[in-house]
């Protein structure tokens, strides 16, 4: 668990862990990477703290295709896939 303040920021969250797809035994989640059109697999969850939320929304999405930090983020937190 964590904690964090924000004042003048914004904080999203994007995972692929609640809506998943289910195809035969493959269970994948429902983000997708444009670059292969599989499911990200990259994270398994990422949040980003930046100054308006729309880009929060955006970055915490683009972390979690391509699991790295992007640019522009005040704070990136991300659980890695296993």
């Amino acid at each position: 668990m964590a904690a964090t303040r924000l004042r003048d920021a914004a904080l999203a969250t994007a995972a692929n862990t609640q809506s998943v797809v289910r195809y035969g035994s493959l269970v994948a989640g429902h983000v997708m990477d444009p670059a292969t059109g599989w499911p990200a697999r990259a994270l398994r969850q990422a949040s980003v703290v930046t100054r308006t939320a729309v880009a929060a929304d955006v970055l915490s999405t683009a972390m979690l295709v391509t699991g790295r930090r992007p640019a522009g983020v005040l704070k990136a937190y991300s659980v890695q896939h296993t």
